[in-house]
């Protein structure tokens, strides 16, 4: 009985094994057939429909963002907001980094930094060109997770 269960176990190893090199090395929409035509399926492929389609002018909107670093950029989602002038965000990042990405923000016009108050926290307002980049970032996140959610 245990040999059975070992011989049943190697062949569905050895049949997983020959699927995902087939799947994986064919180009997307060709005909995978394996076992000799047991399993036939056509490999899907992305079409230009399932992709994010966005109007020239919002890719233009979004110029200021694309030279961003991933720091700059989580700082931005955070703070850009409508709500930005409104949070008091910590910022653990060493202060000479943190000055930095804020000065950035500042230059490509997404915010207006103030500089440091005496406890040394980052003084800032959003700006409308930053409330309005963040609202078509948050929209377009929130859409493609299935719903959009105005409050």
């Amino acid at each position: 009985m245990r040999a059975i269960v070992i011989i049943i176990v190697v062949v569905i190893v050895v049949f997983i094994s020959i699927w995902l090199i087939t799947h994986f090395t064919a180009a997307p929409g060709a005909r995978i057939s394996i076992l000799w035509g047991v399993v036939q399926y056509d490999k899907q492929t992305t079409t230009q429909s399932d992709l994010v389609q966005l109007p020239s002018t919002l890719l233009e909107e979004f110029e200021p963002l694309k030279e961003l670093d991933s720091e700059q950029l989580h700082l931005f989602l955070i703070i850009g907001g409508p709500t930005g002038d409104e949070v008091t965000y910590i910022d653990k990042t060493p202060a000479y980094r943190a000055e930095r990405n804020y000065r950035e923000l500042d230059a490509r016009g997404l915010i207006q930094y103030e500089g440091q108050d005496d406890k040394g926290r980052h003084r800032f307002r959003t700006t409308e060109k930053g409330r309005t980049l963040h609202n078509a970032l948050m929209r377009i996140l929130q859409n493609s997770l299935g719903g959009y959610n105005q409050n």
